[in-house]
C-alpha cells in the first residue's frame, strides 16, 4: 500500500474489525505469523512491516526513524478507510504504536503493547535503571553496528537474538526465526543513528484508550519497570505477564497470547 511515498508491504486475513500488529527491531510482518490465523477467524488481522524493513532490501544507508515509522502507521490505518482498529506494537513496535495512540487516538479501539521499546528514563525518572538500560541499549546497536560493518552477519544475528531473549536462544530458535533476524540486520545500522522520543508519566495518563500491557515472566529484567511504569499511568490499564515466557512470548506461548489478545478485543 502507498503510505507517506513509501510502498508499505502487510499481508492480511480474515474480516471485520481491523487488528493491525507492529513488529519490533530486526522483524518484519512474519513476525506474528501464529496470530494471523487465530485473530483472522474473529477479525482482519493486519501484520505490517516498517519502512526498511523486509521485504525491502535495505542496505542500510537513509534517513530511518521512529517518528517516520509513527507516521507511517497512521497513514497506513487512515488509508484502510476501515474504521478504528485494535493497535498491536512489539518491543519497537510498542515504541512506535504508543506514539501513535498519543498523536492520533481517534483511529484507534485498543491499543496492545507488548513489551514495548520505550525510552525508560523518562518513564523512571530518578531511578538508576533508567540510564542502566539505556546504556544497555546503546552498547548493544554499537556492538552489531560493528560487527554488520566488518560482514560478520551470522555473529550480529546470534548477537543480537541472545542479547534480547538470553543467551542460547539463538541456537534453540527455528531457522525461519533467525532468518527473519538475518533478513532484518541491517536496520541496526539505522537503529544507531535513530532517536526515539521518550514518553513520560503524564503524557502516559492522557490515554483513554483501553489498553492491554503484555510482558513476559523470563524476559529480559529492563522491560518489567517500563510495564509497571505504563500500568501505574495509564488510566485502566490492564498488565499480563505470562510465566515462563520470555520477550518473544508471541511465537513461543502463542496460544496464551493469543487467548489475551482475543479476551481484551471482546471487550472492547
Amino acid at each position: 500500500m502507498p503510505v507517506n511515498g513509501y510502498p508499505m508491504a502487510y499481508v492480511e486475513e480474515g474480516a471485520g474489525v481491523p487488528v493491525v500488529l507492529v513488529h519490533g527491531t530486526n522483524g518484519d510482518y512474519r513476525s506474528w505469523t501464529h496470530q494471523m490465523e487465530p485473530l483472522g477467524a474473529k477479525y482482519r488481522a493486519i501484520s505490517v512491516s516498517l519502512r526498511h524493513y523486509y521485504p525491502e532490501p535495505w542496505d542500510g544507508t537513509g534517513e530511518f526513524s521512529a517518528r517516520q515509522h509513527v507516521a507511517d502507521v497512521i497513514a497506513f490505518i487512515e488509508t484502510l478507510k476501515a474504521g478504528r482498529v485494535f493497535l498491536i506494537g512489539h518491543s519497537r513496535g510498542g515504541h512506535v504504536s504508543m506514539h501513535v495512540a498519543l498523536r492520533r487516538p481517534d483511529v484507534l479501539r485498543g491499543l496492545v503493547l507488548v513489551e514495548p521499546g520505550l525510552p525508560p528514563a523518562a518513564l523512571l525518572p530518578g531511578s538508576p535503571d533508567g540510564e542502566r538500560f539505556a546504556t544497555v541499549r546503546s552498547e548493544r546497536t554499537r556492538r552489531l553496528t560493528e560487527m554488520v560493518n566488518a560482514g560478520k552477519i551470522d555473529e550480529a544475528v546470534e548477537h543480537f537474538v541472545d542479547a534480547i531473549s538470553g543467551p542460547g536462544t539463538y541456537k534453540a530458535r527455528s531457522d525461519a526465526a533467525n532468518q527473519m533476524t538475518r533478513d532484518n540486520i541491517r536496520t541496526a545500522l539505522g537503529e544507531a543513528r535513530d532517536t526515539r522520543d521518550p514518553v513520560t508519566r503524564e503524557q502516559a495518563a492522557t490515554l483513554k484508550l483501553p489498553c492491554l500491557l503484555i510482558g513476559g515472566g523470563k524476559s529480559p529484567p529492563r522491560f518489567a519497570p517500563v510495564l509497571g511504569a505504563l500500568e501505574s499511568a495509564i488510566p485502566g490499564a490492564q498488565l499480563i505477564v505470562i510465566p515462563d515466557a520470555g520477550h518473544t512470548m508471541y511465537r513461543t506461548h502463542a496460544a496464551v497470547f493469543n487467548d489475551a489478545l482475543l479476551a481484551f478485543m471482546a471487550a472492547h
